[in-house]
């Protein structure tokens, strides 16, 4: 199988200082690439080349051709318009027709549980609020490599469960993640792939295995409150460190636990 992304020979400084060297890599269709080190040691720089968003001192990166791809920030910026018009202005410059974001940004944000506050200007939005934009935003037109410096930075915990899923689903279902993380849950249940940049190098680390899955069985009570969208009805199969989240979420919004038990 061909790679879909190769990042070549990679070297890049700041205030003179290497941050960047030889930094090689390559990702294919279905890979979960995850970027990890301390502060400081070239991460977001080197997504950021990746992006296109800074010029390398020496280097290349190619897409395989007729590439889709899409790039999550860590932040944005405290835009005075609000989320709806931010992300319909991002499927524009995207080249989308307006018949195709509005679907888009509506279904993406009701399973992130955005939909109340799309009216709202960013800058008025709380960091995980803000962070859900821009991971929608990275999304619109279906791309099939996704760029994503600290996705859950700021996430609440309704929502941390159901990003953790849609992207995994995203990796199962083909589509390929470049992704900044530090923690190990993050790592564990997302990553196929782990690297570590220390000293402008970059080393394979091995990829945590995978984490246990439980079934949860549930049931609505009269005062129950609207899951999110993806969410199946009856039962949900989760990894274990979101088991907690999980069933913290069902109680709040009204439901009875049926029966918790590890999947073989």
């Amino acid at each position: 199988m061909s790679p879909i992304l190769t990042v070549s020979h990679i070297a890049h400084q700041f205030n003179k200082r290497p941050l960047l060297q030889d930094v090689s890599f390559v990702v294919h269709p279905g890979e979960s690439v995850i970027l990890t080190g301390t502060n400081g040691s070239g991460k977001s720089t080197l997504v950021r080349i990746i992006a296109g968003l800074l010029r390398p001192r020496r280097g290349t990166v190619t897409f395989a051709p007729a590439l889709s791809w899409g790039w999550c920030p860590d932040s944005l910026s405290p835009e005075v318009i609000t989320a709806q018009a931010w992300l319909t202005e991002c499927g524009m410059m995207s080249g989308l027709a307006p018949a195709i974001t509005q679907p888009q940004i509506a279904a993406l944000a009701d399973t992130f549980l955005l939909t109340p506050y799309l009216h709202t200007p960013i800058r008025h939005l709380s960091k995980g609020n803000r962070q859900k934009t821009a991971l929608i935003q990275s999304l619109l037109g279906h791309p099939q490599l996704l760029l994503l410096d600290e996705p859950l930075s700021g996430i609440d915990k309704d929502a941390r469960p159901v990003i953790i899923q849609y992207l995994q689903h995203f990796r199962d279902t083909g589509g390929a993640l470049v992704t900044i993380a530090h923690e190990p849950g993050v790592i564990q249940q997302l990553g196929t792939t782990v690297y570590r940049l220390n000293e402008g190098t970059l080393s394979v680390e091995t990829a945590p295995p995978r984490a246990d899955i439980y079934i949860i069985r549930y049931a609505p009570t009269t005062a129950a409150q609207p899951l999110p969208a993806d969410w199946p009805a009856a039962e949900l199969t989760v990894p274990a460190g979101e088991h907690d989240n999980v069933l913290t979420t069902l109680i709040h919004r009204g439901y009875t636990i049926q029966e918790v038990r590890h999947a073989h």
